[in-house]
């Protein structure tokens, strides 16, 4: 999910620990429901295709008011600032480059 309002990038907890992160802060996270969730975070490597690396340090997003059934990770402004976002509303379609 691409969150243009997120200052930062947020990971599904099952995708990070396979990794065997440490933790190297925390922070506090406002959902839909519930304000100052603390959620830890990790500094990670983050690869897209075509891409550059992009060296960044995301959170552990809450499960319960973040994220949707079937999104992994939601892609904030930290990512962002990397690449051109191009958004067509009327056509339910974007365009991510780096």
């Amino acid at each position: 999910m691409i969150d243009t309002g997120a200052r930062s990038s947020y990971v599904k907890s099952h995708l990070l620990e396979p990794l065997g992160l440490h933790p190297v802060g925390i922070s506090a996270v406002n959902t839909a429901s519930e304000k100052n969730v603390i959620c830890p975070r990790y500094a990670v490597r983050l690869g897209l295709p075509r891409g550059p690396l992009i060296d960044i340090s995301v959170a552990e997003g809450p499960e319960d008011g973040l994220f949707g059934d079937t999104t992994q990770m939601l892609i904030g402004r930290d990512v962002l600032q990397h690449g051109i976002l191009i958004y067509m509303g009327s056509q339910g379609q974007f365009t991510l480059a780096f």
